[in-house]
Protein backbone atom coordinates (compact mmCIF):
# COMPACT_ATOMS: atom_id res chain seq x y z
CA UNK A 1 0.00 0.00 0.00
CA UNK A 2 2.84 2.32 0.91
CA UNK A 3 4.53 1.70 -2.46
CA UNK A 4 1.32 2.54 -4.32
CA UNK A 5 0.99 5.83 -2.43
CA UNK A 6 4.61 6.74 -3.23
CA UNK A 7 4.09 5.81 -6.87
CA UNK A 8 0.92 7.94 -7.10
CA UNK A 9 2.73 10.83 -5.42
CA UNK A 10 5.60 10.61 -7.94
CA UNK A 11 3.11 10.52 -10.84
CA UNK A 12 1.24 13.53 -9.43
CA UNK A 13 4.50 15.54 -9.01
CA UNK A 14 5.56 14.64 -12.57
CA UNK A 15 2.15 15.67 -13.92
CA UNK A 16 2.36 18.99 -12.06
CA UNK A 17 5.87 19.56 -13.47
CA UNK A 18 4.66 18.94 -17.02
CA UNK A 19 1.64 21.19 -16.46
CA UNK A 20 3.86 23.98 -15.06
CA UNK A 21 6.21 23.68 -18.06
CA UNK A 22 3.35 24.08 -20.55
CA UNK A 23 1.89 26.99 -18.58
CA UNK A 24 5.27 28.79 -18.62
CA UNK A 25 5.58 28.21 -22.36
CA UNK A 26 2.10 29.62 -22.91
CA UNK A 27 2.87 32.65 -20.73
CA UNK A 28 6.07 33.36 -22.69
CA UNK A 29 4.13 33.22 -25.97
CA UNK A 30 1.42 35.56 -24.62
CA UNK A 31 4.05 38.01 -23.32
CA UNK A 32 5.66 38.07 -26.76
CA UNK A 33 2.31 38.78 -28.44
CA UNK A 34 1.51 41.51 -25.90
CA UNK A 35 4.90 43.20 -26.36
CA UNK A 36 4.45 43.12 -30.14
CA UNK A 37 0.98 44.70 -29.91
CA UNK A 38 2.25 47.21 -27.35
CA UNK A 39 5.15 48.28 -29.61
CA UNK A 40 2.80 48.65 -32.58
CA UNK A 41 0.39 50.72 -30.50
CA UNK A 42 3.22 52.96 -29.24
CA UNK A 43 4.45 53.52 -32.80
CA UNK A 44 0.91 54.39 -33.93
CA UNK A 45 0.53 56.84 -31.05
CA UNK A 46 3.92 58.40 -31.79
CA UNK A 47 2.96 58.86 -35.45
CA UNK A 48 -0.38 60.45 -34.51
CA UNK A 49 1.47 62.69 -32.07
CA UNK A 50 3.95 63.81 -34.73
CA UNK A 51 1.13 64.62 -37.18
CA UNK A 52 -0.85 66.57 -34.60
CA UNK A 53 2.21 68.49 -33.40
CA UNK A 54 2.97 69.44 -37.00
CA UNK A 55 -0.60 70.68 -37.43
CA UNK A 56 -0.44 72.71 -34.23
CA UNK A 57 2.87 74.22 -35.28
CA UNK A 58 2.11 75.03 -38.91
CA UNK A 59 -1.60 75.85 -38.90
CA UNK A 60 -2.37 77.08 -35.41
CA UNK A 61 0.90 78.62 -34.35
CA UNK A 62 2.76 79.96 -37.40
CA UNK A 63 -0.44 81.45 -38.84
CA UNK A 64 -0.96 83.48 -35.64
CA UNK A 65 2.53 85.01 -35.45
CA UNK A 66 2.68 88.77 -35.99
CA UNK A 67 6.45 88.71 -36.50
CA UNK A 68 7.78 88.26 -40.00
CA UNK A 69 10.40 85.55 -40.61
CA UNK A 70 10.96 84.20 -37.10
CA UNK A 71 13.41 81.35 -36.59
CA UNK A 72 11.07 78.70 -35.28
CA UNK A 73 11.03 74.96 -34.81
CA UNK A 74 9.22 72.38 -32.78
CA UNK A 75 9.75 68.99 -31.26
CA UNK A 76 7.09 66.53 -30.26
CA UNK A 77 6.97 63.54 -27.99
CA UNK A 78 4.32 60.97 -27.11
CA UNK A 79 4.72 60.34 -23.40
CA UNK A 80 3.46 56.79 -22.87
CA UNK A 81 3.57 57.10 -19.09
CA UNK A 82 1.24 60.13 -19.11
CA UNK A 83 -0.66 59.04 -22.23
CA UNK A 84 -0.28 62.47 -23.83
CA UNK A 85 1.28 64.07 -26.89
CA UNK A 86 3.42 67.12 -26.17
CA UNK A 87 4.73 69.78 -28.52
CA UNK A 88 7.57 72.13 -27.62
CA UNK A 89 7.68 75.22 -29.84
CA UNK A 90 10.82 77.38 -29.99
CA UNK A 91 10.79 80.90 -31.44
CA UNK A 92 13.79 83.16 -31.94
CA UNK A 93 13.24 86.69 -33.22
CA UNK A 94 15.38 89.78 -33.55
CA UNK A 95 13.35 92.56 -31.95
CA UNK A 96 12.98 96.16 -33.10
CA UNK A 97 15.66 97.04 -30.52
CA UNK A 98 18.02 94.64 -32.30
CA UNK A 99 18.11 92.16 -29.42
CA UNK A 100 17.45 88.44 -29.66
CA UNK A 101 14.15 87.31 -28.23
CA UNK A 102 13.70 83.62 -27.39
CA UNK A 103 10.38 82.05 -26.48
CA UNK A 104 9.48 78.43 -25.76
CA UNK A 105 6.00 76.95 -25.27
CA UNK A 106 5.23 73.44 -24.06
CA UNK A 107 1.67 72.24 -24.53
CA UNK A 108 -0.52 69.19 -25.07
CA UNK A 109 -0.81 68.89 -28.85
CA UNK A 110 -4.40 67.60 -28.74
CA UNK A 111 -5.94 69.43 -25.80
CA UNK A 112 -3.99 72.67 -26.19
CA UNK A 113 -3.29 72.84 -22.46
CA UNK A 114 -0.14 74.81 -21.65
CA UNK A 115 2.46 73.12 -19.46
CA UNK A 116 5.30 75.60 -19.69
CA UNK A 117 6.51 78.91 -21.03
CA UNK A 118 9.96 80.45 -21.23
CA UNK A 119 10.77 83.92 -22.49
CA UNK A 120 14.01 85.81 -22.78
CA UNK A 121 14.85 89.13 -24.40
CA UNK A 122 18.53 89.95 -24.65
CA UNK A 123 20.04 88.84 -21.34
CA UNK A 124 16.78 89.16 -19.35
CA UNK A 125 14.57 86.17 -18.65
CA UNK A 126 11.07 87.62 -18.85
CA UNK A 127 9.12 84.49 -17.96
CA UNK A 128 9.88 80.94 -16.98
CA UNK A 129 7.28 78.63 -15.48
CA UNK A 130 6.44 74.94 -15.83
CA UNK A 131 3.43 73.07 -14.49
CA UNK A 132 4.61 69.71 -13.17
CA UNK A 133 2.53 66.51 -13.54
CA UNK A 134 1.47 66.96 -9.89
CA UNK A 135 -0.15 70.29 -10.83
CA UNK A 136 2.49 72.30 -8.99
CA UNK A 137 3.67 75.39 -10.86
CA UNK A 138 7.43 75.76 -10.70
CA UNK A 139 9.23 78.99 -11.59
CA UNK A 140 12.60 78.82 -13.29
CA UNK A 141 15.33 81.29 -14.16
CA UNK A 142 17.10 79.96 -17.25
CA UNK A 143 16.63 77.98 -20.44
CA UNK A 144 18.51 75.08 -18.85
CA UNK A 145 16.15 75.03 -15.86
CA UNK A 146 13.16 75.16 -18.22
CA UNK A 147 14.51 72.18 -20.17
CA UNK A 148 15.24 70.25 -16.98
CA UNK A 149 11.69 70.82 -15.74
CA UNK A 150 10.07 69.94 -19.08
CA UNK A 151 12.08 66.72 -19.47
CA UNK A 152 9.42 64.93 -17.42
CA UNK A 153 7.09 65.49 -20.40
CA UNK A 154 9.50 65.17 -23.29
CA UNK A 155 11.61 62.15 -22.33
CA UNK A 156 9.40 59.43 -20.88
Amino acid sequence: MKNIAIFLLIVAVAALGIFAYYQETSLRELRGRFESVSKTTDLDLQQKCARQAGEVFSHDFLASLAVKDPLTNFTNHYNSKLGKCFVLININVITARKTMSETKFLSDAFEGKSYGVYGKEGDNVTSCEVTLPTGEKRRCHSSTEFEDLTNVYMEQ
